[in-house]
């Protein structure tokens, strides 16, 4: 993360020496990449080059407010064991999938096992048999839901003075051997969590508490959706 960041901030920095001289007089001999670039910002929008480099918000002052926050968060993170001991927000991670890839990666050398033996499970019970998995885990925070209210350990209804986004409580995430009994008892709906507003690539699913069937074919209805980030 961090590596790509920096690469990315010097790719940033070439860019905007492109058009940084550039006056009104200089229209006519701007050359193709620097109208391209100027045209994009002038019209809003944030440079194709860019979002080839980074998928990120369609409007380019908030594509570089959404750089900088997850540059800055990946040079704080210099330690890697402080992600498996504090909670984790996926929103300061330039591409979350990544690190629960990475999560897997580590969870299999410290288990000794094929990547084919372990699966992803997620629980918010803070007693859960997952937490003798600490070294395979990560806690989970600020992920955001809409469409419904996660309050304790169960969904409720929206209304008229709620709010379009609220967060859902810390998660822990570990991969545990196929071997192990699923960790969750009842009725749950898996929902999706998508990176963002603006970039719908789902980066896992997660298993919510549902009350009964009828309740979650109310929820699927409603059309409830995870997001790691809202900006």
């Amino acid at each position: 993360e961090r590596h790509f960041g920096e690469s990315l901030f010097t790719e940033l920095n070439e860019w905007f020496s492109l058009i940084g001289p550039i006056s009104s007089d200089d229209a006519a001999t701007l050359t193709e990449t620097q109208q391209r670039l100027c045209n994009d910002l002038v019209r809003g929008d944030a440079p194709d080059h860019w979002q080839k480099l980074w998928e990120g918000p369609n409007d380019p002052k908030t594509w570089l407010h959404a750089f900088f926050d997850r540059f800055f968060a990946s040079i704080e993170r210099n330690d890697a064991n402080k992600i498996l001991e504090a909670p984790v927000r996926l929103s300061q991670f330039f591409f979350p999938d990544s690190l629960l890839a990475a999560l897997h990666q580590h969870a299999c050398r410290v288990e000794k096992c094929f990547m084919c033996d372990l699966r992803m499970t997620c629980s918010f019970n803070t007693n859960s048999s997952i937490l003798s998995y600490s070294t395979n885990s990560i806690v989970v925070e600020g992920i955001y839901i809409q469409g419904a209210i996660f309050k304790e350990t169960s969904l409720s209804s929206v209304d008229a003075s709620s709010p379009q986004f609220s967060t859902i409580p810390p998660m822990t995430i570990a991969f545990i051997p196929i071997t192990e009994p699923l960790l969750e008892l009842g009725e749950t709906l898996s929902v999706p969590v998508f990176v963002s507003l603006w970039n719908k690539r789902t980066v896992l699913d997660v298993s919510l508490p549902c009350a009964s069937e009828n309740d979650k074919r109310k929820w699927i209805l409603g059309g409830v959706s995870l997001f790691t980030d809202i900006a």
